[in-house]
């Protein structure tokens, strides 16, 4: 995983009193009138919690202190209104929030006793109850009974999917160490995110949304020239404002992203690794019946069916009366389609196969995505802006579908890199941003707005099923599985062409994944015995009932299938174990690569080896979970070295720098006996 989040177990893990303190300060603090407001508690106790479902803390403390954290905060915020009784309404800042002491009240005399139980899992009312409790005199007694009891539920309520979770990580971790910290990285953002809203949205907006109007008013008093251009642009009256302040965050996020992108690929840094890896990876799920699925879903972002949208909106806007919005609409595809060929021109990035000529024959941003996101983004604004919020959702949602299979098929033709078709999202959705904002004070009800979505899904249909149709011969040809391959000879290979190999594992993210430390021309089959006559055994299979075992806390390790891990997207094609101890083994992994070696009028595939550690853990003792560890090159070498006097290939050690390498290689083929009566010898005269 990544050095932030191994650091923060770590810690966690260092220190288990301090963590479990800090379970109980959060339960508490969380419970708390006001001070709960500004404590993400839910996100620290998961976060916690997940370190223990990675095996690296024991569970039972961590319920306990958040019990008890519960109870003592719900005491503490009972207190305050037992004690202060209505005083504590006038009292910062909830006399600035009359009404969320008022809601407590309420949502108290409804349901009474059971109030104190049912708020613990009601974000608006949790911290505001047991003061109301206080307040209106609900006996010590039977409160401290109804806390206790409900702080025993909500404990394991917010620990034990926190530990879930830390399992489920925990898992995936061990295959793509990397990608989980991005993810863990991202939802921890997500969370922080969502916690600052809602802090902002029940504390600081009303206040400042106070002010804000205040502050407008004035403007529309004075009414100079600067006050009418901050009245047009921020007018809380006008609907308009809330796209502006929407959408122009999204156009400066977007155009962050996607300069980042283009950063990123032009200087070919990590993520140009990380393309070829998964883009191979995809490509191996291929099979005939999808890529047929794929040719007919790609084909609506084809420039003829976009093409042909475009105009019947345009068409029917026209007709509507709503010139400007079609010419908008018309403007905003025109810039799509002359930025995605500059931007190509410039950058010049080759696609993963050759399918056009000219601009288009470089890949960076795709097209499709750009121009499916573009449009089908816009026209989900211009239907849904003024409608209720689930028409909002599902109108951007049936857009969402769209604009996603779209680009999802450009990455399984292979047709454009990952990032290209990231790039070419952010493009497309950016515009669509621009157009939102520059008509957000439009009115779409006055031209029919679900009459728009009926007239665009007709012509979708009918104008795709026909470019699907009449172009699908053309589109099979050109998005074939294309297999590239390289034939060396022997001579070549061993005399350097070795060196050119990859040296490390690399991994989905781009990232190196350790060393490849063993290169190999021999067949799977003289591998596989000459492997198990060294002592290793064939890894258990990675079916069902394989993984499986990892639901059991009593599995045996030599009954669980090593962690499937891939290089350049590819799984092995051979992996052998050796255990070491009753918890951990050693597994080699041999991965096939486009390399062929010509020996002998036979080629044999070159296959890149590495060797790594697997220990076992039962976090929680509810399943079985596997640890890789990398090992390093010279320690790797001093392991495979009985593999030297194997008959079943020749083995010698190449070297070159820093580096070196096992090389195994086919025997040579047996002299062919000779004719009776010849001698390769001297003979006596």
């Amino acid at each position: 995983m990544n050095d932030w989040l191994q650091g923060f177990i770590d810690l966690v893990v260092q220190h288990p009193h301090w963590a479990g303190l800090l379970v109980f300060v959060t339960a508490m603090a969380e419970s708390i009138v006001v001070v709960g407001m500004f404590v993400p508690g839910t996100a620290i106790l998961i976060g916690i919690a997940a370190v223990a479902g990675l095996g690296e803390l024991k569970l039972w403390p961590l319920l306990v202190w958040a019990t008890l954290g519960a109870v003592a905060g719900d005491g503490v915020s009972y207190w305050l209104g037992h004690r202060y009784k209505q005083q504590i309404r006038a009292t910062w800042p909830l006399s600035e929030r009359p009404e969320l002491f008022e809601k407590g009240e309420a949502f108290f005399h409804r349901y009474g006793a059971m109030s104190v139980t049912i708020g613990r899992f009601v974000p608006g009312v949790r911290a505001i109850i047991p003061v109301v409790a206080g307040v209106v005199g609900m006996p010590p007694l039977r409160f401290y009974a109804v806390n206790i009891l409900s702080a025993m539920v909500w404990a394991p309520a917010h620990i034990l999917p926190g530990a879930g979770m830390g399992l489920a990580l925990g898992v995936l971790g061990s295959i793509a160490g990397r990608l989980v910290a991005v993810l863990v990285g991202v939802l921890v953002f997500a969370g922080l995110a969502i916690w600052a809203i809602h802090l902002g949205v029940r504390w600081i907006a009303p206040g400042a949304a106070r002010r804000y109007r205040r502050f407008v008013a004035g403007c529309k008093r004075r009414g100079s020239w600067v006050d009418r251009a901050i009245v047009y642009a921020l007018d809380p009256d006008d609907p308009g404002t809330s796209t502006l302040i929407v959408m122009g965050v999204a156009v400066i996020a977007l155009a962050r992203i996607f300069v980042g992108l283009a950063e990123d690929v032009f200087m070919r840094e990590q993520i140009t690794r990380m393309d070829a890896a998964i883009s191979t990876l995809v490509q191996g799920w291929r099979t005939p019946a999808l890529d047929d699925v794929m040719i007919a879903i790609t084909s609506l972002g084809d420039g003829v069916v976009v093409t042909a949208v475009v105009a019947a909106a345009v068409i029917w806007l026209f007709v509507g009366r709503e010139r400007k919005l079609g010419v908008g609409l018309a403007l905003t595809m025109v810039l799509a389609a002359v930025s995605v060929p500059a931007l190509k021109s410039v950058l010049s990035i080759p696609r993963p196969i050759e399918i056009y000529s000219g601009a288009d024959a470089f890949s960076f941003p795709s097209g499709h995505a750009t121009s499916a996101a573009a449009l089908y983004a816009s026209l989900a604004w211009l239907a849904t802006h003024n409608a209720a919020l689930r028409w909002k959702i599902a109108g951007f949602a049936l857009a969402g579908v769209l604009i996603t299979a779209i680009a999802a098929s450009r990455v399984y033709l292979a047709a454009h890199w990952p990032s290209d078709v990231l790039a070419g999202l952010t493009l497309g959705l950016a515009l669509a941003a621009i157009y939102a904002l520059v008509f957000r004070r439009t009115d779409s009800r006055t031209m029919g707005p679900w009459r728009l979505v009926a007239v665009v899904l007709a012509t979708l249909l009918v104008a795709g099923g026909a470019r699907a149709y009449t172009n699908f011969p053309h589109a099979l040809e050109v998005y074939r599985p294309r297999v590239v391959e390289t034939t060396v000879t022997a001579e070549s290979w061993l005399g350097g062409g070795w060196a050119d190999l990859a040296a490390e594992r690399l991994e989905l993210d781009g990232s190196d994944g350790g060393a490849l430390v063993l290169q190999a021309d021999v067949s799977l089959a003289a591998l596989r015995q000459g492997l198990i006559a060294s002592g290793w055994q064939i890894a258990p299979a990675g079916d069902v009932v394989g993984i499986a075992g990892f639901l059991s806390p009593k599995a045996a390790l030599d009954s669980l299938p090593p962690l499937p891990l891939t290089h350049a997207g590819r799984f092995a094609g051979l992996t052998m174990v050796r255990e070491t101890g009753p918890a951990s083994r050693l597994v080699l992994r041999f991965w096939p690569t486009p390399n062929l070696v010509l020996e002998s009028g036979a080629p044999e595939r070159i296959l890149l080896a590495s060797m790594t550690v697997e220990t076992v853990s039962r976090p929680l003792h509810l399943a079985t979970m596997l640890h890789d560890r990398e090992i390093a090159a010279t320690e790797q070498l001093g392991l495979l070295a009985p593999l030297a006097g194997r008959p079943e290939w020749r083995a010698e050690t190449r070297a070159l720098g820093d580096r070196r390498v096992l090389l195994l290689t086919r025997p040579s083929p047996p002299a062919p006996p000779m004719p009776r009566g010849e001698s390769s010898g001297d003979t006596a005269p």
